[in-house]
């Protein structure tokens, strides 16, 4: 049986607390995350190619801008009525009107997002996928959640997106910008219901399944699946809505 915070914290929501006093960091994402950052990210990352794959694509795309599509979704931390008694849950917003009338939802917030980038003549598209937590009345950011990148595969059986690093997001207060750090490998992925079409993608991603690969002394090496719908409540408790659309050089 599946605890509902297992598929949570791998996709980066359940943030460490502190009994100290909340430290807010400044964060918007269109004032923090430009154009430029995000540029000289997935330059970085996408440096850990193949040198065969670096090979096919320098001549093609290395004048071209990436299009980056902009998806996200919020969850909400509130108390769930179940059978007369009261439980903490974290709902995606679509699932707000689940709360307790009297609450409906309060205290933190996790605005998640996945960004895809590609040039036209990239056979695949890179991506982030990171979770920003703050609190309800406030402004700006109170911790982050573990920033995964990798590819977007579609090979006719399935659509999914192949997290290989782990990074984490630095804030710099002397140029007040963010820069994605680290490289820590990881082999995660996110099933999704059907991948997008990049000539005109769709307005939604939604996360069906997230596999991950597991070690033990008994049986080696596993696959655990664990399936969304069965976790958070609700198939579409992991649905992002395209936001918006920008190009990086």
């Amino acid at each position: 049986m599946y605890n509902k915070y297992t598929l949570i914290s791998l996709i980066g929501f359940c943030l460490a607390f502190s009994s100290c006093k909340t430290k807010y960091y400044p964060f918007d994402f269109n004032t923090h995350l430009t154009p430029k950052i995000l540029s000289e990210t997935f330059a970085t990352q996408d440096n850990n190619k193949s040198a065969r794959e670096k090979a096919s694509q320098v001549a093609s795309s290395s004048l071209e801008q990436k299009t980056v599509h902009i998806y996200k979704t919020k969850f909400i931390e509130g108390w769930l009525e179940q059978d007369n008694f009261l439980d903490w849950a974290v709902l995606n917003e679509n699932r707000q009107r689940e709360f307790a009338s009297y609450d409906g939802g309060q205290k933190h917030l996790y605005n998640c997002y996945i960004l895809l980038a590609k040039t036209p003549n990239e056979p695949s598209a890179s991506f982030i996928l990171f979770t920003v937590q703050s609190e309800s009345g406030e402004d700006g950011a109170t911790g982050f959640g573990k920033i995964y990148y990798g590819k977007l595969i579609t090979n006719g059986k399935a659509d999914y997106l192949n997290a290989t690093r782990i990074l984490k997001l630095k804030f710099d207060a002397a140029t007040n910008q963010y820069t994605f750090k680290g490289d820590k490998n990881t082999h995660l992925r996110f099933i999704l219901k059907e991948s997008p079409s990049w000539s005109n993608p769709s307005d939604e991603l939604t996360i069906t399944k997230v596999t991950f690969g597991d070690k033990n002394e008994l049986s080696g090496s596993k696959v655990i699946e664990i399936p969304v719908d069965k976790v958070m409540g609700s198939a579409g408790s992991l649905k992002y809505t395209k936001r918006n659309q920008i190009s990086i050089p």
